[in-house]
């Protein structure tokens, strides 16, 4: 704890063709598990984009990554809670 600053993890998401991308309004069951999962912003979301597929993507739809990140600055008091053995919780 005395040495640990921060936490960063990450994790890769395909990112759609930009050459072959599409707005496609949402599914029923998508807005449904968006909504269960409080994913939804207020203003609401009413489209999403998706790939269609071409010589770029070799007709995935999709074209490289994108990194998606957390980041966690420890403070003093989650420090103390480190070095008392504290549960995850």
């Amino acid at each position: 704890a005395a040495t640990l600053h921060a936490v960063v993890a990450q994790r890769l998401v395909r990112a759609v063709c930009s050459s072959c991308a599409a707005w496609r309004p949402l599914h029923a069951e998508e807005r449904l598990l968006l909504a269960q999962a409080g994913d939804i912003p207020a203003g609401g979301v009413d489209r999403v984009r998706e790939g269609r597929g071409c010589p770029h993507c070799s007709g995935t739809g999709y074209r490289g990554r994108r990194a998606v990140m957390e980041f966690l600055r420890l403070d003093e008091p989650l420090r103390a809670a480190i070095v008392a053995g504290a549960s995850l919780d």
